[in-house]
């Protein structure tokens, strides 16, 4: 009997599922998850040890019954172990479905706090969005397209073999309109060893319900072998600016109609200096101000030598402004935004042997946001251990713990709570930044009423002091969270092994909101909270999993191997919200419940949901040439009626090696795969969707609480939706492995939609939650990577990831016609049509006629559309990520470029911004001096001067404020191709010679710059407002292709060090 552990050399990581053969026989084993490996030989027997990524080798046994054997890396070129389902590693040659994985140095070398935004560009088939340039901001992903009209597209996320938690509090929500992030961000991107993209249903399916979207895996960093403890340090620092902003105009200011056009058609006989002082912007707290109410800039020509009161003109002994240059601040905006600062220190401890092995990490990331007076801080531990408890029982712990604070998060979305509303709808271009920061906690006397300064002062309930809104009025937030696992292993049989798992995730958050006195808001804040009010909430989320393994791994003969898992599932959601409001505070700007004037809003909201699963899977190898894997799920889940408690889905993959199948021996073709597969997995629904529920309303009637109804009918015959998903795809190498294609072509069908369709008022409720329609994805993703150059001193490696995806709706059931997905702004809404792309743009346009010209009235404006039409889709055609990496010597240079083709977006920047003249558009080509004509028709039955010019060209001269202020009625000028190429990251690291370190005691150690979203290269000409095209308004499918005055991106760029001792 013989033993031993086969270890990656230059790594030391034990390498799992290695084959150890007893050569010319089929007589032998492979390695477990640790590496190691028992077999009965007889003596003088040699060994052929053999592993898909590494070179083979023949080892003798005479003169000993222990081995260490170390393993080389072939010349494969992409990596040929991946983690897959349950955590478990497998070759990624016995897979019959995609899996894309990307090692934790690719995701840690920018420096991310956000996890899933590392991911851009980096993965075919995966859409990733960054919701806005804040701290902390939203990152959500998206594989293989939408599978719900209306719910989640987040894939599941697992750590370490637990599921945690990404959920989204969405900024669209009009309680608090702020972006809270995705709980994903919590993991340390420092601590990752890699990431596994689980794509489609047949990767999947043993995740069940929760996986209907996908599954990333995360394996974080584990203790390896070490003389004594090791250490790895990695400190790092950046700074941040804003790099998008809109195109405004800088040439006219604040006020009605006081362009060069409306001056000489109206009053040609006045200078412009008189003319602005009779009819256009003056400044006064007194009373004697003119157009003060007026926040939109139609106003006179600046830089065009005129005198006006203003807000930062001297007084005179009278109190009164003395005018002064009525001029442009090109840089207003900008100027309102700092330079962030991230600063991100972490230490890892680690060490291992042939018994045990451990990593203790310990990071603190602290960061200033680019908007005033937002922070970020989070300090994070991670502890991992595996200890060898006897030669068959062995024991894991994973255990990470995060603390997050924020002493602001900036308000988003259209609410005067947001900066960017202000900023990027109605700020007066005259306006003056420096002084609006200077006296943004004044209280002034405006006509006879305290109000807090601001450069508009006389609109009651709009326009706050965009740095009273950074200072003031705050949404603070803390996080307090611990997620992980323990596991305990039994090696029944040699590659027979028994693993029970208990993980969970949960975390404490409270967050709170403050409404200072002298606010202002556009909603019934502003009328009943005159002193000032809060929002707090405390929340409470959790969820557990138990589970039990029973994992084979055997070689059955010479040519059939088994790798098999049985297992069960227990999962327990269990989720608290207690909230607080108040109408109105008694003392002003005290944030006390005991403060609250009358009764406190009082809300405690409970979520539990139990599922049961049990699953089991095999795969049976032949001859390392054909894979056939197979799966069967079944789940039992509390929010589905009794008689659907239980779905069963199955997966079927078929792996195909044929260039060893057919013994093909050339360079041309080095590896050939083909793979083929077939799955379904189900999704149940969020709990309490079978039964009315109550909720309080936070008040009572002579000492009796209120309570109401939800709206929503149930449906008490609620079925599980389900995925049909087929994939074809193979994995070619070409060159000796130089060249390599990944491609696969897929196509699912999602059936039993659970939606919340609207019914009539008259019902007594407004929806009803039911099964009613069918969703279809299919598409193509692509993988290529070469290495054009490879020298002893000089290396250039390229990877280029291509996908696209057609998210259509098969039907809507009941004789549905449409389904509004979120209303958007004005009449303009996201739908979903039968026979359609998903998320259709759906709103007011131009009338035209049968040749597509604009109709025109007899005033010479445009002619509005009757019926609404759709005006976009938000899906993309198709997006890529195209990565260099060249490394000469010790230096290694590497570029991403992040690229998306369509993708429509409506933009409120640009409907509003247009109406309110602040941008580019509404000075183009002199129409503010010249007036405009627009371009179409005039629409039957119009006379002009008593001629009929039905159908005629349109000849009528009018205001460019007269268009621009009525745009808002087509809502197809709001509209902008989502396209882009970005420059996303940019790394370039130096690594210092080890003849160097051996003499410093120090084992390796890198010094890196790095660049993120550097540059915007490339915008479809539809964006002359120049926003972000990637965009989504809160996190959520509801907001995708919405864009609603998000916070502008940032650019980094930063410096890190990585030491090991």
């Amino acid at each position: 009997m013989i033993s031993g552990v086969v270890l990656e050399k230059g790594t030391n990581e034990p390498l799992p599922g290695v084959t150890i053969l007893e050569k010319g026989t089929a007589h032998g084993t492979v390695t477990n998850n640790d590496g190691k490996f028992t077999l009965s030989i007889a003596p003088g027997t040699t060994l052929v040890i053999s592993f898909v990524g590494m070179k083979p080798q023949e080892i003798s046994t005479d003169g000993s019954d222990s081995f260490k054997i170390f393993m080389e890396p072939s010349t494969e070129k992409i990596d040929d172990v991946v983690v897959t389902a349950l955590g478990i590693k497998r070759e990624k040659k016995a897979l019959g479905y995609s899996v894309q994985d990307v090692k934790g140095d690719e995701i840690a070398e920018t420096n991310p706090v956000n996890v899933v935004s590392a991911l851009s560009g980096k993965i075919a088939g995966a859409e990733v969005v960054t919701s806005s340039g804040q701290l902390g901001a939203s990152s959500t992903i998206k594989i293989r397209g939408n599978k719900s009209f209306t719910g989640s597209a987040e894939p599941l996320f697992v750590v370490d073999g637990t599921p945690i938690m990404n959920s989204i509090s969405s900024s669209m929500s009009s309680t608090t309109y702020t972006d809270f992030g995705n709980a994903a961000m919590d993991i340390d991107p420092s601590n990752i060893a890699s990431i596994s993209v689980l794509k489609g249903a047949s990767a999947a399916a043993l995740y069940g319900s929760r996986a209907a979207n996908g599954v990333i895996l995360i394996t974080t960093k584990k203790g390896m072998k070490h003389k004594g403890i090791g250490v790895e340090l990695n400190s790092s620092s950046s700074i941040s600016n804003v790099y998008i902003l809109p195109n405004y105009q800088n040439e006219y200011g604040q006020g009605r109609n006081g362009s060069e056009y409306e001056w000489k058609t109206n009053y040609p006989d006045l200078s412009y200096q008189a003319f602005h002082d009779l009819r256009e912007f003056r400044w006064s707290l007194t009373g004697n101000g003119y157009r003060m109410d007026w926040d939109e800039s139609w106003g006179s020509r600046l830089d065009a030598g005129l005198m006006v009161a203003q807000m930062d003109s001297p007084l005179d002994s009278n109190g009164n402004p003395i005018p002064t240059p009525w001029v442009s601040h090109p840089d207003n905006v900008k100027n309102f935004f700092n330079t962030g600062v991230t600063w991100d220190n972490s230490v890892a401890l680690y060490s291992g042997n042939d018994i045990a092995s451990g990593r203790l990490t310990l990071s603190h990331v602290k960061q200033t946001g680019t908007v005033p007076n937002t922070d970020q801080e989070k300090t994070s531990v991670g502890f991992n251990s595996k200890v060898k408890l006897s030669d068959k029982l062995s024991f894991e712990t994973n255990v990470n713990y995060t603390e997050l604070n924020n002493g602001n998060i900036p308000q988003q979305g259209n609410s005067m709570r947001n900066p960017l509303v202000e900023l990027n709808s109605w700020f007066g271009r005259q306006v003056n930044m420096k002084y609006l920061k200077e006296h943004y906690q004044d209280i002034v006397n405006y006509n006879g009423e305290l109000k807090a300064f601001n450069w508009m002062m006389a609109y009651d309930g709009q326009h706050n002091n965009p740095y009273w809104l950074a200072y003031k009025n705050t949404m603070s937030r803390n996080r307090k969270r611990a997620y992980g696992n323990v596991a305990v292993t039994y090696s029944i049989l040699p590659g027979v092994d028994l693993t029970g798992r208990l993980g969970t995730d949960f975390f404490n958050e409270h967050r709170k909101y403050k409404y200072h006195q002298y606010s202002r808001d556009w909603t019934d804040l502003y009328t009943n909270a005159t002193n000032g009010t809060f929002w707090e909430q405390y929340r409470f989320e959790s969820e557990t999993n138990a589970d039990l393994l029973l994992k084979i791994n055997k070689q059955l003969t010479k040519d059939l191997s088994l790798f098999s898992t049985v297992g069960a599932n227990y999962r327990f959601v269990d989720d608290h919200y207690a909230t607080t409001s108040g109408t109105n505070l008694v003392v002003p700007d005290f944030f006390s419940t005991s403060n609250i004037e009358g009764e406190p809003n009082v809300d405690f909201t409970k979520y539990s949901k139990k599922t049961y699963s049990v699953f089991g899977s095999a795969n049976l190898g032949y001859k390392s040439v054909l894979f056939l894997d197979l799966t069967l799920r079944g789940d039992w889940s509390s929010t589905l009626p009794e008689k659907n408690w239980n779905f069963w889905y199955p997966s079927a993959n078929l792996g195909f090696i044929f260039t060893d199948a057919l013994k093909i021996k050339s360079k041309a073709l080095s590896y050939g795969k083909l793979r083929l597969g077939y799955a379904q997995v189900g999704n149940d629904t969020d709990p309490y969707q079978l039964t009315s529920t109550f909720s309080s309303i936070g008040t009572s009637f002579n000492g009796v609480n209120l309570f109401s109804q939800s709206s929503v009918i149930p449906t008490f015959n609620l079925k599980p939706e389900e995925t049909r998903s087929y994939e074809i795809g193979g994995e070619f190498k070409f060159l000796n492995n130089r060249l390599g294609l990944d491609a696969t072509y897929y196509i699912a069908k999602t059936f039993n939609q659970l939606l919340s369709v609207d019914i009539p008022y008259s019902s007594g409720y407004s929806s009803w939650m039911k099964n009613a329609g069918s969703i279809q994805n299919s598409g193509v993703e692509l993988q290529f990577y070469a290495t054009p150059v490879s020298t002893s001193n000089f290396k250039w490696d390229m990877t280029l990831n291509w996908s696209t995806n057609k998210n259509k709706i098969i039907a809507l059931d009941d004789g549905l016609e449409e389904l509004q997905i979120n209303s958007l702004y004005r009449g303009t809404s996201l739908m979903a049509f039968p026979g359609k792309e998903w998320g259709a743009l759906y709103g007011t346009t131009f009338a035209r006629n049968s040749e597509g010209k604009i109709l025109i009235d007899e005033n010479g404006m445009p002619v509005t559309s009757t019926e609404d039409q759709v005006l976009g889709y938000v899906n993309p055609d198709w997006t890529g990520g195209f990565r260099n990496t060249f490394s000469y010597q010790a230096f290694t240079l590497s570029a991403l470029l992040d690229f998306r083709k369509g993708g429509d977006i409506f933009s409120m920047t640009k409907a509003v911004g247009q109406d309110t003249g602040i941008l580019e558009a509404t000075v183009k080509d002199g129409i503010r001096e010249n007036g405009m004509i627009v371009d179409g028709v005039y629409r039957d039955g119009t006379s002009i001067n008593g001629t009929d010019v039905s159908g005629q060209t349109n000849t009528t001269r009018i205001s460019a404020r007269s268009y621009w202020r009525s745009s808002r009625n087509w809502a197809e000028l709001s509209i902008i191709d989502g396209s882009f190429v970005k420059l996303r990251e940019v790394t370039l690291t130096y690594t210092f010679p080890h003849s160097f370190l051996n003499k410093i005691s120090i084992e390796n150690a890198s010094f890196s710059l790095y660049g993120h979203n550097l540059a915007l290269l490339y915008t479809d000409k539809s964006n002359d407002v120049h926003i972000d095209p990637e965009v989504s308004s809160g996190g959520t499918v509801a907001g995708t292709g919405f864009e609603s005055y998000q916070m502008p991106p940032v650019r980094t760029l930063g410096c890190k060090l990585n030491v090991k001792f």
